[in-house]
């Protein structure tokens, strides 16, 4: 195993253009890792990858040795939402991040959790179980990124230990 410095520097760079060019960027600024966005993050919905945006961003990512690559979901997401639809809206956009994610090759995924906005927290692992349905079956081949969870008003930050799906389904996001 090679050395691995503790820190690195990098940015949060621009994808317009291209996915590529964030990585491009980076390594002309002599960046170490970079964040991005892989999807824009004020929007639901985005377009399929195409094999050629994949193959660019891989090619990118391979000539200028930026690593690791750090994706950020979208501030849409509201993963704790009291409101049905808007939850269900959030984890299958999550789940579209997470796919795009495994098939760029993106090491890291930044996300926020969201916020249950004041309403009765459930205390019944029933209804957990009824609310996180859903989610059931889908990403289960999403096992290559590292998602990581973060509560910012307390600073704590936990790794997510097994995979991120099992993790919906079994706790209604307790952190």
């Amino acid at each position: 195993m090679g050395y691995r410095p503790t820190h690195v520097l990098g940015a949060h760079l621009s994808v317009a253009g291209g996915l590529e060019r964030a990585l491009l960027e980076a390594g002309a600024l002599g960046c170490e890792c970079v964040q991005i966005f892989v999807k824009n993050q004020r929007q639901w919905r985005a377009g399929p990858l195409t094999a050629d945006q994949i193959e660019r961003f891989r090619q990118a990512r391979n000539a200028m040795c930026v690593t690791p690559v750090v994706a950020h979901a979208s501030y849409l997401l509201n993963l704790a939402s009291p409101d049905k639809q808007v939850r269900q809206r959030s984890r299958d956009a999550m789940i579209d991040e997470l796919e795009r994610c495994e098939a760029l090759g993106v090491d890291y995924l930044v996300f926020h959790p969201g916020a249950h906005l004041n309403a009765e927290v459930q205390s019944s692992k029933s209804k957990d179980r009824k609310q996180s349905r859903g989610c059931e079956g889908a990403g289960s081949g999403l096992s290559n990124v590292d998602c990581r969870l973060s509560n910012e008003r307390t600073h704590i930050q936990k790794a997510i230990p097994r995979p991120f799906f099992e993790w919906v389904r079994g706790s209604q996001f307790d952190i």
